[in-house]
């Protein structure tokens, strides 16, 4: 059953996509635009078919408007692709440190970079259908576009610091080795060891060494102030973000395009 629009004047509606007229009979809206070929709404409104639209016709896009069901069914379905991704990525990582403990920190820059790729990947077209998400509401789709460049700095900062605290820990457990298999223990209290410059002996206690090895320190508290400003804005747009996500859509149109919720798709 055809819903009637009555602040939509006659039965001509813009395409989001290219702006041009489209002649919307009875409230049914073609499946693609006349002008442009562009597809303007999903097959069907099962989920599958929701999903497959935005994949395919809308992935990179602030353009246009995006439905609670086509905000909530692509959010969920690649939340759980980036964690099933990132879960392999960390087990890889986890199974070359016990393996390759040699180059423990050039495989967590691997990790890393893999993870910073996957999250780009994930917040880009994130980031585009939040937008639409907000347009649906007649809200600017800039608030999601500020969420999306604070949580990737964010996220940069957070990628750097913990790569710094594997840089220490990584020399500390090498050094460690080094330790080990160069020193030989003479007393109760001093070692042995070959000077790094010419082939001196000569006796250090342990406390001594380990003063001169990269100690490993939680490197995390740098540019905490930073990481807690953003943190806070971040978090209260994400709640903002959050709220306009359940509000339901505006009928017919507003300035970002007309509402498909609200035509009959039959």
């Amino acid at each position: 059953m055809a819903v009637e629009l009555p602040d939509v004047p006659g039965i001509e509606v813009p395409c989001e996509m290219c702006g041009a007229s489209i002649e919307a009979g009875q409230g049914i809206l073609p499946l693609n635009c006349p002008k442009c070929g562009k597809r303007l709404r999903p097959r069907s409104s099962s989920t599958w078919n929701t999903f497959t639209f935005t994949l395919f016709h809308r992935l990179f896009t602030f353009r246009g408007r995006a439905t609670r069901k086509e905000y909530w069914t692509f959010g969920i379905i690649t939340s759980f692709l980036f964690a099933a991704l990132g879960t392999g990525a960390a087990l890889f990582y986890i199974s070359s440190f016990v393996l390759y403990i040699d180059t423990f920190f050039q495989n967590f820059l691997i990790f890393a970079g893999s993870i910073f790729f996957l999250f780009i990947l994930f917040i880009i077209p994130s980031t585009c259908i939040g937008a639409r998400r907000l347009h649906d509401i007649g809200i600017s789709g800039k608030w999601a576009v500020l969420f999306a460049i604070i949580v990737t700095v964010e996220f940069f900062l957070y990628i750097a610091q913990v790569s710094n605290s594997v840089y220490e820990l990584s020399s500390y457990i090498q050094d460690r080795i080094w330790f080990e298999e160069n020193t030989v223990l003479v007393s109760n209290e001093h070692y042995l060891f070959v000077e790094s410059i010419g082939d001196q002996f000569s006796l250090c206690s342990e406390p001594e060494f380990e003063s001169q090895l990269h100690l490993f320190s939680d490197s995390l508290e740098t540019n905490s102030s930073l990481m807690i400003l953003l943190s806070a804005v971040s978090s209260s747009l994400a709640f903002f973000l959050l709220v306009t996500a359940f509000i339901d859509s505006t009928k017919g149109l507003n300035k970002y395009g007309i509402s498909r919720k609200y035509l009959d798709f039959s």
